[in-house]
């Protein structure tokens, strides 16, 4: 292109050599309407008729220079970047496709975002009024990765319920119920603290009791009874948990309790909190 400019220029230069200037400029060519000028100030103006364009060739190949859609009596800049360039050829684009890279040809290449491609953080007003409120099938869950990312009015809606069984000592019963399940269950943890030491052999347990199991029968849900006869006082102690699963899990309608052993002479305050996930 640039070899191209240069031999218009010099024919330029020699078809107006010897000419008189005007006011208007120079006129080198004039013909039917079409004409190469240089004004006073050396600017060279090419200016074809109306119905004509701007057509350079080299051999058989030429670049046309079509100035139609600019608006009569308007001047249009075209600047070149101080970067080798290329004209991009015309896309028609397509619905939900975003640019992802121009060839050397000029050739655009598009492609549909992925949902890694998106940044940022939805605001309110930027969520379906649709996701206001949102009814799932039975049986559909919704899954967080984060226990905590679940709020009701910015206070975190608890993955586990606790219940607490205090105030036990020498005369409390033993195989006291504490629990009755109104759906599935699992007990995840148990942590058992006196305030007072019982006398020799002082033992507590938490069992399961299933059906019509009386209590003091049921199956214990520790590997090891915690001993409230050598456990320092005020001292929480996590209660080791069996490692079958299905010893650890309730059904509708099944029981905890508390079941003590060992000789209870002033032992006092002895608490127990036992921790259950729904299943």
């Amino acid at each position: 292109m640039k070899k191209q400019f240069a031999a218009i220029a010099a024919i330029v230069l020699l078809i107006v050599a010897g000419l008189a200037a005007t006011n208007s400029g120079i006129q080198s060519i004039d013909r039917t309407g079409s004409h190469v000028r240089i004004d006073r100030l050396g600017e060279i103006r090419i200016e074809p008729r109306s119905d004509k364009s701007v057509t350079f060739t080299r051999g058989t190949k030429s670049a046309q220079l079509d100035l139609s859609n600019i608006t009569d009596g308007t001047t249009r800049t075209v600047t070149f970047p101080n970067a080798n360039s290329t004209t991009v050829q015309p896309n028609t684009g397509a619905a939900n496709q975003f640019l992802t890279a121009i060839s050397a040809l000029g050739v655009v290449s598009r492609a549909q975002p992925a949902f890694t491609d998106i940044s940022g953080t939805a605001a309110a007003a930027q969520i379906p009024t649709a996701l206001n409120s949102v009814t799932f099938a039975t049986g559909k869950t919704v899954a967080l990765t984060d226990a905590d990312s679940l709020t009701v009015g910015g206070v975190i809606v608890p993955q586990q319920i606790a219940i607490n069984f205090g105030g036990l000592g020498a005369s409390s019963a033993s195989g006291d119920q504490v629990f009755m399940a109104n759906r599935a269950f699992q007990v995840t943890a148990i942590r058992i603290v006196q305030r007072t030491q019982g006398g020799s052999g002082c033992v507590a347990d938490v069992e399961k009791l299933t059906g019509t199991t009386a209590p003091g029968s049921g199956t214990v849900l520790g590997t090891g009874s915690y001993n409230c006869n050598t456990t320092a006082n005020n001292t929480v102690t996590l209660y080791t948990l069996t490692g079958t699963t299905a010893t650890l899990q309730l059904a509708v309608g099944d029981r905890l309790g508390v079941k003590l052993g060992g000789t209870l002479t002033a032992l006092a305050g002895l608490n127990i909190t036992i921790q259950l996930k729904p299943i």
